[in-house]
């Protein structure tokens, strides 16, 4: 087998020997165990660095921002000619979870549990079928089109892919200026192109790619022009969704980085949409595992990833490939 990865986890686990690409090029060569014990090469050295840290971040007793109370997202089935209701699928079947401001809570679960969708509930881009949502005390899951606009300055997402979330037609600052128009921000186009160029180099970006188009970049430069335009309205609370699966593991890890630099400059609050179990501990406070529609356990996260209580957390935790082997 011919594995081509970027999951370390998953290397340490399958292979027998592994080798190192860049830029076309082979840089390194070994048996897995002597890659694992003392890698050579300088850009080896640099991914095993880039590896999430494994050390749980501090407990914190937040203000309350986001409330979802017993929350359900249901989409009708329908069948024959008429198009008839015959069911229901419970995508999201009754959650409830509480974010607080500079704070964040990982909502992870497998494929299909539920967990985007709970993220498109919250913006209001899917209909609730009951329940409540809740924002610094406000209920917005009722509000029309137009008075939920404050909210869209408020709330911000970050999508996985950051080759499709971004209009290719659009150069950089188009893409930047588009929600700072639409949501009233900036008191001119002076103030305007000063904080775009401000936001491209507080996300490590220089700023004279405001004129480049998105084809211009690599997948981690996209996501960081994807993380600057969430940034651009000011927001409070952004919701990531899967932001780094993409990603390559030394990019990753720069990604993830800077949103930990972020949060602790601006106070941003985080819900971070995962199934990848290994990016937790560097980055939230709390977690909320997600199986089919429900919250089967939540907690600090020290707690559940440490001593996780229900069956299917523990059988998410089994499955994350280890770089140290038994």
């Amino acid at each position: 087998m011919l594995l081509i990865t970027h999951d370390f986890g998953v290397v340490r686990e399958m292979a027998d020997k592994i080798a190192v690409m860049r830029y076309g090029e082979i840089v390194e060569q070994a048996s897995a165990d002597e890659f694992f014990a003392s890698p050579q090469h300088e850009y080896s050295r640099e991914l095993l660095s880039s590896l999430p840290r494994q050390e749980y971040r501090a407990d914190i007793q937040p203000q309350p921002l986001l409330e979802l109370r017993d929350v359900k997202i249901w989409f009708a089935q329908r069948a024959g000619i008429l198009q008839r209701i015959k069911g229901h699928t419970k995508a999201v079947d009754g959650i409830s979870l509480t974010l607080g401001k500079g704070e964040t809570l990982a909502l992870v679960g497998e494929s299909g549990s539920g967990k985007s969708t709970s993220g498109r509930g919250i913006l209001n881009l899917e209909a609730l079928a009951s329940g409540e949502i809740y924002y610094q005390g406000q209920r917005i899951d009722n509000l029309s089109r137009k008075e939920f606009l404050p909210y869209r300055k408020k709330i911000q997402v970050i999508f996985q892919d950051p080759f499709s979330s971004i209009n290719p037609r659009f150069t950089v600052r188009e893409i930047l200026l588009e929600g700072m128009q639409a949501l009233d921000i900036g008191l001119n186009d002076i103030e305007r192109e000063q904080r775009m160029q401000t936001l491209l180099e507080r996300v490590g970006m220089r700023s004279e790619y405001l004129y480049r188009y998105p084809h211009e970049f690599s997948g981690g430069q996209r996501q960081r022009i994807a993380i600057a335009r969430a940034l651009a309205v000011e927001p409070e609370l952004i919701i990531c969704d899967e932001p780094t699966s993409a990603l390559d593991l030394a990019v990753r890890g720069q990604v993830l980085e800077l949103l930990e630099e972020l949060q602790q400059e601006l106070g941003l609050s985080y819900l971070f949409i995962t199934h990848d179990l290994s990016v937790i501990p560097q980055l939230a406070h709390r977690v909320a595992v997600m199986k089919e529609g429900q919250i089967v356990e939540q907690g600090i996260t020290s707690q559940v990833l440490g001593n996780p209580q229900h069956e299917y957390t523990q059988q998410l935790l089994a499955a994350v490939p280890k770089l140290i082997r038994a």
